[in-house]
Protein backbone atom coordinates (compact mmCIF):
# COMPACT_ATOMS: atom_id res chain seq x y z
CA UNK A 1 0.00 0.00 0.00
CA UNK A 2 1.47 3.43 -1.01
CA UNK A 3 1.55 6.20 1.46
CA UNK A 4 -1.94 7.96 -0.64
CA UNK A 5 -3.51 5.12 -0.14
CA UNK A 6 -5.93 5.09 2.40
CA UNK A 7 -6.57 1.68 4.73
CA UNK A 8 -10.66 0.82 4.98
CA UNK A 9 -11.61 1.31 8.52
CA UNK A 10 -15.11 -0.18 10.32
CA UNK A 11 -16.31 -0.38 13.47
CA UNK A 12 -19.91 -1.07 15.70
CA UNK A 13 -20.82 -0.13 19.09
CA UNK A 14 -23.25 -2.58 21.18
CA UNK A 15 -24.75 -0.60 24.20
CA UNK A 16 -27.57 -0.75 26.87
CA UNK A 17 -28.87 2.35 28.37
CA UNK A 18 -30.50 3.22 31.90
CA UNK A 19 -32.30 6.51 33.72
CA UNK A 20 -31.89 5.95 37.45
CA UNK A 21 -32.24 9.41 39.58
CA UNK A 22 -32.33 11.71 36.64
CA UNK A 23 -29.35 10.43 35.55
CA UNK A 24 -28.62 8.20 31.84
CA UNK A 25 -26.33 5.65 32.19
CA UNK A 26 -24.66 4.02 29.18
CA UNK A 27 -22.56 0.68 29.65
CA UNK A 28 -21.48 -0.45 25.83
CA UNK A 29 -18.89 -2.35 24.27
CA UNK A 30 -16.98 -1.84 21.07
CA UNK A 31 -15.50 -3.34 18.18
CA UNK A 32 -13.04 -2.61 15.12
CA UNK A 33 -10.53 -3.26 12.44
CA UNK A 34 -7.81 -2.93 14.08
CA UNK A 35 -9.20 -5.48 16.84
CA UNK A 36 -9.75 -3.37 19.29
CA UNK A 37 -12.65 -4.18 21.93
CA UNK A 38 -13.36 -1.19 24.07
CA UNK A 39 -15.72 -1.78 27.24
CA UNK A 40 -17.32 2.10 28.01
CA UNK A 41 -19.71 3.31 30.64
CA UNK A 42 -21.12 6.89 30.51
CA UNK A 43 -22.89 9.01 33.02
CA UNK A 44 -24.89 12.37 31.78
CA UNK A 45 -27.22 14.90 33.07
CA UNK A 46 -28.12 17.84 30.63
CA UNK A 47 -25.61 19.75 31.43
CA UNK A 48 -22.68 17.39 31.35
CA UNK A 49 -21.27 13.71 30.60
CA UNK A 50 -18.52 11.53 31.73
CA UNK A 51 -17.12 8.53 30.58
CA UNK A 52 -14.63 5.60 30.62
CA UNK A 53 -13.37 3.43 27.53
CA UNK A 54 -10.92 0.43 28.50
CA UNK A 55 -9.51 -1.85 25.63
CA UNK A 56 -10.07 -5.15 26.82
CA UNK A 57 -7.59 -6.70 23.65
CA UNK A 58 -3.92 -8.24 24.42
CA UNK A 59 -2.03 -5.67 22.22
CA UNK A 60 -3.58 -2.80 24.00
CA UNK A 61 -2.04 -3.39 27.19
CA UNK A 62 -4.32 -1.41 29.66
CA UNK A 63 -5.18 1.30 27.41
CA UNK A 64 -8.19 3.50 28.41
CA UNK A 65 -9.52 7.28 27.93
CA UNK A 66 -11.28 9.70 30.30
CA UNK A 67 -13.68 12.08 28.98
CA UNK A 68 -15.49 15.04 30.42
CA UNK A 69 -18.00 16.73 28.24
CA UNK A 70 -19.86 20.26 29.56
CA UNK A 71 -22.71 21.28 27.08
CA UNK A 72 -22.69 25.35 27.84
CA UNK A 73 -25.08 26.26 24.80
CA UNK A 74 -27.86 24.52 23.25
CA UNK A 75 -26.62 21.38 21.42
CA UNK A 76 -22.82 22.54 21.54
CA UNK A 77 -20.53 20.73 23.69
CA UNK A 78 -16.73 21.29 24.92
CA UNK A 79 -14.65 17.93 25.39
CA UNK A 80 -11.68 17.35 27.55
CA UNK A 81 -10.11 14.31 28.33
CA UNK A 82 -6.98 12.14 29.21
CA UNK A 83 -5.70 9.39 27.80
CA UNK A 84 -2.93 6.27 28.68
CA UNK A 85 -0.11 8.00 26.51
CA UNK A 86 -0.38 10.74 29.11
CA UNK A 87 -1.60 13.04 26.32
CA UNK A 88 -4.49 15.48 27.16
CA UNK A 89 -7.20 15.50 24.79
CA UNK A 90 -9.88 18.38 23.95
CA UNK A 91 -12.36 19.19 21.45
CA UNK A 92 -15.95 20.57 20.33
CA UNK A 93 -18.96 18.85 18.92
CA UNK A 94 -22.60 19.65 18.03
CA UNK A 95 -25.84 17.87 18.81
CA UNK A 96 -28.19 18.57 15.76
CA UNK A 97 -31.03 16.78 17.17
CA UNK A 98 -31.82 13.64 19.97
CA UNK A 99 -30.65 11.01 17.71
CA UNK A 100 -27.52 12.75 15.71
CA UNK A 101 -24.63 14.51 16.60
CA UNK A 102 -20.85 15.01 15.61
CA UNK A 103 -17.41 15.48 17.65
CA UNK A 104 -14.16 16.61 16.82
CA UNK A 105 -11.02 15.07 18.85
CA UNK A 106 -7.80 16.46 18.87
CA UNK A 107 -4.55 15.65 21.19
CA UNK A 108 -2.04 17.72 23.03
CA UNK A 109 0.95 15.25 21.93
CA UNK A 110 0.09 15.54 18.19
CA UNK A 111 2.26 18.27 16.37
CA UNK A 112 1.52 17.10 13.34
CA UNK A 113 -2.33 16.51 13.00
CA UNK A 114 -2.34 12.88 12.03
CA UNK A 115 -4.35 12.18 14.87
CA UNK A 116 -8.08 14.12 14.69
CA UNK A 117 -11.51 12.10 15.23
CA UNK A 118 -13.89 13.44 14.05
CA UNK A 119 -17.37 11.40 14.50
CA UNK A 120 -20.74 11.28 13.45
CA UNK A 121 -23.25 9.61 15.34
CA UNK A 122 -26.62 8.60 14.97
CA UNK A 123 -29.05 6.50 17.73
CA UNK A 124 -32.01 4.40 16.58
Amino acid sequence: MTEEESELYWAGRFSYGLNLLGLDSNFGLSLNSDEAQLLDVSVSSGIFETSLEYDLSDEADGAYWARGVVNPLGGLHILVGYNSNDELLYGVGYKCNDNFHFSTEFSSEDDDNDDIVIRASYSF
